[in-house]
């Protein structure tokens, strides 16, 4: 008596499942990227003169499989290094946001595993 078995329905089902999961990693990233760049322009210290270094605060999301990296920039102009290090980090906006909004964003994504 033999069996047989035809696992490649199950194997392309796990390819599929696969995808979703990067894709849903990569959702999940975008949109965190999204909540910390909000946060930064909404919560820097400064007073704005023209504005640009608030406008220019923005986000991107690196892939390596399921492994994603969200990357918060500063802005563009000259002297936003000025406001990120100089006066004691007085005006720093990037850090502080990052050690604010992290947890939460783990804990979020800890909540979508489990």
């Amino acid at each position: 008596m033999s069996i047989n078995v035809n696992i490649s329905d199950c194997l392309n089902r796990l390819t599929e499942i696969n995808q979703k999961v990067i894709q849903g990693t990569r959702l999940y990233a975008e949109t965190s990227g999204a909540k910390l760049e909000a946060y930064a322009k909404a919560n820097a210290p400064w007073q704005d003169v023209t504005g640009l270094s608030r406008q220019t605060i923005s986000h991107s999301v690196e892939s390596a499989g399921a492994n994603q990296r969200i990357i918060l920039h500063g802005g563009t102009t000259s002297h936003f290094i000025f406001l990120e290090l100089a006066h004691e980090k007085k005006w720093a906006i990037i850090n502080p946001t990052m050690i604010k909004m992290a947890p939460g964003i783990v804990a979020g994504w800890h909540k979508c595993l489990f």
